[in-house]
């Protein structure tokens, strides 16, 4: 078990959801994007449309950041690791289901294979 996979940003954590939103709209984002996906999750019920409109825009599917990992990966494993509502989980992973194709989600769980915590919602 790794704990958190994504770190959490202290000073992100501190924004209030108004600050999050607009420097989260800002061009480039301060702190950068991938940063403030944890934060949303733990927020997920406040920022469930927006996060989930995030993870199943094309243009975070397709964009990587690092290796295989893409946008919308971290946004997963952000939902993963901070929501604490299940209900949202389950809701995800019908949402990546029905908008990633096969091999990024094959390749997404091969990423998240050792992290059972996670696992589960895709059995």
């Amino acid at each position: 078990m790794m704990g958190h996979i994504l770190p959490l940003n202290p000073t992100i954590e501190k924004m209030s959801d108004t600050e999050l939103e607009k420097n989260f709209a800002k061009k480039p984002v301060i702190f950068g994007k991938q940063n403030y996906y944890p934060v949303f999750a733990k927020r997920m019920d406040k920022f469930k449309d927006f996060l989930f409109s995030e993870l199943i825009d094309s243009n975070n599917i397709d964009d990587f950041v690092m290796g295989n990992v893409t946008t919308s990966w971290l946004i997963a494993i952000a939902i993963l690791g901070y929501a604490d509502n299940d209900f949202y989980k389950t809701e995800m992973v019908i949402l990546i289901k029905q908008n990633w194709d096969d091999a990024n989600f094959k390749n997404f769980l091969k990423y998240i294979k050792n992290e059972e915590k996670f696992v589960k919602y895709f059995k």
